[in-house]
């Protein structure tokens, strides 16, 4: 896969995030030499996720103090964080203050981050390189406009001989979509077109990669037992879902949603994990780990 960047888009990876930007994609802005393997990615984000933890675990206290008067949710909310400065990898920071939600909710999104990751090296991407990640911040929609590839999560084939794969993750909590996170991630992916409605949404120059949804357990049955979403009807539908468990005992917390052109069908991602989709038409099964 021969990637060309524009130069407008290869902004800086620099701290305008609490977790920034990382990949392949910096390596001429990065100041560091890092192969960007998801063995590699995974360490670093999994030290970023503990740094946050470890700051933000203490001030549970606070929040149990606050009185409990009409601003109770307001005053817990806005609880500030301090971190200190730090050299990790992907937290090059002087001095930073968050407050108590923004943390809560940038820790949730990487936790499902790095599920994602630790999957992708139980498949046939484990050898692919991490081209871009965004562990707590949306991609670039204005890139992918520019026929770029720039999702939550790009994986590449390290030779150029396999699909990309793109994913999009999310941590909506509870089975309900009330922000329509569903469609607009689709979107992200170019499975749907954004701005259209009805059939005039459905991409029929089907993007050429392997595509993911990367959710919270519960969100992710409830998308993929909602079969009659317009891009999920028809004879072939648009695009089918195929789940895969990220976890092979205990009680799984992220769901990856595999999204396939109806048309063609599942391609082989030689995945460790047996989907019951590619065998089966129980929609609402999910897969377990072989």
């Amino acid at each position: 896969m021969n990637i060309k960047v524009r130069r407008s888009f290869l902004r800086s990876p620099s701290m305008s995030y609490m977790v920034r930007p990382f990949g392949t994609k910096y390596a001429k802005l990065d100041q560091h030499t890092t192969a960007w393997t998801i063995q590699n990615a995974y360490k670093h984000l999994e030290d970023a996720h503990t740094f946050l933890v470890e700051h933000a675990h203490p001030v549970l206290g606070s929040a149990a103090r606050v009185a409990p008067d009409g601003q109770w949710g307001t005053n817990v909310k806005r609880i500030p964080i301090s971190f200190p400065r730090t050299d990790l990898r992907l937290l090059e920071n002087d001095h930073i203050e968050h407050n108590f939600v923004e943390v809560i909710n940038m820790c949730a999104t990487i936790e499902r981050m790095l599920d994602a990751l630790l999957w992708a090296q139980q498949t046939g991407f484990s050898e692919h390189l991490v081209w871009i990640c965004h562990p707590t911040a949306s991609s670039n929609a204005e890139a992918r406009l520019q026929g770029e590839p720039d999702n939550d999560l790009v994986l590449i084939s390290r030779n150029n001989d396999g699909m990309a794969a793109h994913f999009e993750v999310s941590d909506v909590s509870g089975n309900r979509d009330g922000n329509d996170k569903e469609r607009k991630d689709l979107e992200s992916l170019k499975v749907l077109l954004e701005g259209e409605k009805g059939p005039n949404a459905l991409n029929k120059d089907w993007p050429n990669a392997h595509m993911f949804l990367v959710v919270a357990a519960k969100f992710g049955h409830s998308i993929c037992e909602r079969t009659r979403r317009m891009w999920r009807i028809g004879n072939p539908p648009h695009c089918t879902y195929h789940p895969h468990d990220t976890q092979s005992n205990g009680e799984s917390k992220t769901l990856i949603v595999e999204i396939v052109d109806g048309k063609i069908g599942r391609s082989d991602i030689k995945c460790s994990f047996k989907c019951c989709r590619a065998n089966n038409d129980d929609a609402d099964q999910v897969c377990q780990p072989s």
